[in-house]
């Protein structure tokens, strides 16, 4: 029997950003990437994630998209059942589709950018006292 886990992946995107788009590729992304391995999953593989997860029923295995509001951008987070090997590959696949889909869709990954508006004036000088004590 293949153990499974759930995984979960966070995606930025900026306020700006159609989200309701956002949502929707990286949803399709995680489904075209996890739906043959969902539709795999076994009776007992799937009674161990219900038991492991307190899972309600077959539905809330399907991944799902979760948005939360920061300060600087708006997250998506999708949760998504994966094997518990070959994690690192899966999400590189699904990352590689929504970043190709995004910026066909002119959707923008936020992140979190500073300014520097000014520097301090800075003031060097020599000390002959350090070099003497050395």
């Amino acid at each position: 029997m293949t153990a499974y886990v759930w995984e979960e992946m966070r995606i930025p995107i900026t306020y700006e950003s159609n989200r309701q788009q956002a949502e929707e590729i990286v949803l399709k992304a995680v489904q075209r990437h996890t739906l043959k391995l969902t539709e795999q999953l076994s009776r007992e593989s799937r009674d161990e994630l219900r038991r492991r997860y307190f899972i309600g029923n077959d539905e809330e295995l399907n991944p799902r998209v979760f948005l939360r509001m920061t300060g600087n951008w708006l997250e998506l987070g999708i949760r998504f059942i994966a094997p518990d090997h070959g994690i690192h590959a899966l999400k590189d696949a699904i990352t590689r589709d929504i970043l190709e889909r995004f910026d066909a869709a002119d959707i923008i990954i936020a992140s979190a950018t500073y300014s520097i508006v000014s520097v301090p004036r800075l003031r060097v000088s020599a000390d002959d006292s350090l070099n003497r004590a050395a």
